[in-house]
């Protein structure tokens, strides 16, 4: 027996050494495929540990652990599938009651969760995530930095998150907020953390809002104090001085200082304009909800309308009603002083008189029917009244000498009839 079994040993002993390959001494390290192994056992090359269907396999090339087959390789149900040595309480632990895995703490309770169901959510700091992640810090009321903190490597200067807002955090008291695009350099927004001022796309903001480059707004812009456009605005509303023609465009085609509508102050001038002459200025007050009286117009060419739509042909001025003032000046060329000029052939009465049976109206006068139907140039009547009044003062003044050198012939006739009457009495004595 002691023969047949120094023969197996030896027998043994031989394969190993032959082979050069596997070790699997006595006593001591064990080892397959190496003849020094670095542990108790230790196996160079891949390995299965299970049936010939389903296995645990270590992949020879890279050492990785994977699941073969059909069977269900798993930890069991509401186990801890890593655990502390220090804390077993601690570690990663598989809830089958609520579909997650649980990372628990020392104590045993779970901080970070992550569904294993189909919502798949992941929860920190609650076991019920309502959000793909949800995050809440329970014990901490900091409303801008109490869930979620980044930080740089020295912890001078980071990001806070909280259940209120974002805000720079760290130990830097002037660390400024800044959100920037995609594209290298390209600031979205910088919040001063100096001065609390805001630039979008400027690192520099000078004032609490600042914006470098055109700004668009969608809805209502309220301001409850001052807006100044290029300056700093003394008035609710101000203009910089460098914009003459188009202070402020309403509408417009070409893009010039003159084709458009607006104001614009030029030359001492506060301008109005329109961008045609054949545009008009229109004044018009609200009749109803729906529709507007012209009050006045100015049309392109210069033309004025009151109280009309339409001016009359001719005419720089159409009023529609009456009108009172306290003074009309009009400038009529020529002046009628042409009466007293001595080649004025002034008619005689007899003609005057024919002509006045003939048509009732002094010569040159309008007819009343024209008047009436057309109505009367101020200007142009006022100078054929004039001219009436020195033809009708020439009349008088030949009246007056005629009745001057009658006069004379009396008082010559009053004379000779004194002397013949003295005569007479003469005799008579």
């Amino acid at each position: 027996m002691r023969k047949i079994t120094f023969l197996l040993i030896t027998s043994f002993v031989l394969t190993g050494t032959i082979n050069a390959q596997n070790r699997f001494p006595a006593s001591g390290r064990a080892g397959i495929n190496t003849l020094s192994p670095a542990s108790s056992l230790q196996v160079v090359g891949g390995a299965r540990i299970g049936t010939t269907v389903n296995y645990l396999n270590v992949d020879s090339a890279t050492g990785n652990l994977s699941f073969a087959g059909t069977a269900g390789y798993r930890v069991a149900n509401n186990q801890f599938a890593f655990v502390s040595a220090g804390a077993p309480a601690a570690g990663l632990f598989f809830n089958a009651a609520a579909l997650r895995y649980e990372f628990r703490s020392t104590a045993g309770i779970s901080n970070l969760n992550i569904g294993a169901d189909a919502n798949g959510r992941i929860g920190i700091g609650t076991g019920t995530p309502a959000e793909k992640t949800t995050v809440v810090d329970g014990g901490n009321t900091n409303q801008y930095s109490g869930i979620v903190g980044v930080y740089a490597n020295n912890l001078t200067q980071g990001i806070g998150i909280g259940y209120q807002g974002i805000k720079a955090i760290g130990s830097n008291n002037d660390q400024d907020l800044s959100l920037n695009a995609k594209n290298l350099g390209n600031i979205t927004m910088q919040v001063s953390g100096a001065s609390g001022n805001v630039g979008i796309g400027t690192l520099t903001p000078g004032s609490k809002l600042t914006v470098a480059g055109t700004a668009s707004i969608s809805g209502n812009a309220i301001f409850s104090s001052r807006v100044g456009i290029g300056i700093a605005p003394n008035a609710p509303l101000q203009l910089s001085n460098e914009v003459a023609n188009r202070k402020i465009v309403l509408y417009q085609g070409p893009s010039n200082d003159h084709q458009f509508y607006g104001f614009g102050v030029n030359n001492l001038t506060l301008r109005y304009q329109v961008d045609t002459t054949a545009a008009d200025h229109v004044f018009f007050a609200g009749a109803s909800s729906s529709t507007s009286a012209e009050l006045f117009r100015i049309k392109g060419n210069g033309n004025v309308t009151v109280g009309a739509v339409a001016p009359a042909t001719g005419y720089k001025l159409t009023i529609g009603g009456k009108v009172i003032c306290t003074e009309v000046k009009v400038q009529l060329q020529p002046f009628p002083d042409y009466v007293f000029d001595k080649k004025y052939q002034l008619p005689t009465l007899a003609a005057l008189q024919e002509h006045i049976n003939e048509f009732h109206r002094l010569p040159g006068m309008p007819a009343a029917a024209e008047i009436e139907s057309n109505g009367m140039e101020v200007g142009k009547m006022q100078g054929k009244i004039v001219e009436k009044v020195e033809e009708a003062t020439l009349y008088i003044l030949q009246l007056y000498k005629e009745n001057e050198q009658l006069k004379e012939q009396v008082k010559q006739l009053a004379e000779k009839m004194a002397a013949i009457q003295q005569a007479l009495n003469n005799v008579k004595q």
